[in-house]
């Protein structure tokens, strides 16, 4: 009976189908038990999917830490101990800037991502015209672009394009994809904005991605070769799909055989 049914549920969490009675209300009845265990068993694959999610970020996080702490830490000591000396000290010191400007970027992404993940962000959209929103962006980036000796190509109409964004989050998905490419585009990077009314899409060389991949790119932690031994935290493009995804856009990456690959969105 129905009793029977709730009490075998919430103790094992075993279904049982209830056979109607030809009572209305016991149908009723009926209908929303198995409603409940539906919903039950939705809420606690969810749940495991979340823990499960937590466990690989935090080994994660442990793994990307651990390298850089070994380095300063190693260096550090050298130096302490008087083993490095003369020059090999100015060498040193700086690795361990490097590295512990790598912890600074990783602690930072973590932080946005964990904030755009929470229930209680919100963000402050506005009209905003887009082509002169990526003009802007593109002055303010231009220096350092060109003391990187980078070949920038600018495709913008001059006509207004208006679209609902979050001014502060959209400056960091175009940072996330330009940096994105400063570190993994190899030698002779080139990189080309182009603005229409249906997309914002960047292309720039780099390595040849395979197209099974093409997903795996914009999960946590996941670098540019989809492995572990690149620099970078994994999630600046982690962040850049949740933002694009937040504003009800759409995000792909397109690569081809010659090493130019796109990344498109809005």
């Amino acid at each position: 009976d129905l009793g029977k049914a709730i009490t075998k549920y919430t103790e094992k969490r075993e279904k049982t189908n209830l056979e109607p009675s030809g009572i209305l209300e016991l149908e009723s009845i009926n209908e929303k038990f198995q409603y409940m265990t539906q919903k039950l068993d939705e809420t606690e694959k969810a749940n495991k999917k979340f823990q499960s999610d937590r466990q690989l970020m935090l080994a994660s996080i442990s793994h990307d830490l651990k390298t850089p702490i070994t380095v300063i830490q190693g260096y550090s000591k050298a130096i302490v101990d008087k083993v490095i000396t003369g020059e090999e000290i100015i060498k040193k010191s700086q690795l361990i800037y490097d590295k512990s400007c790598y912890l600074n970027e990783l602690v930072d992404n973590f932080t946005e991502f964990s904030k755009l993940d929470h229930t209680n962000f919100k963000y402050d959209f506005k009209d905003i015209d887009i082509a002169e929103f990526v003009r802007n962006y593109i002055a303010i980036k231009y220096d350092e672009l060109e003391s990187k000796n980078i070949d920038l190509n600018i495709d913008i109409p001059e006509t207004k394009i208006i679209k609902k964004i979050d001014t502060q989050q959209f400056n960091r998905v175009l940072n996330n994809i330009v940096n994105n490419a400063l570190k993994y585009g190899g030698n002779n990077i080139s990189i080309k904005i182009q603005v229409d009314n249906d997309k914002i899409a960047i292309f720039n060389s780099g390595k040849a991605i395979e197209e099974t991949n093409y997903s795996q790119l914009f999960k946590p932690f996941v670098k540019g070769d989809l492995s572990r031994n690149e620099g970078g935290s994994g999630l600046g493009l982690a962040i850049v799909r949740k933002i694009i995804q937040d504003h009800g856009f759409t995000i792909n990456i397109v690569s081809n055989k010659d090493s130019y690959y796109k990344t498109g969105f809005i």
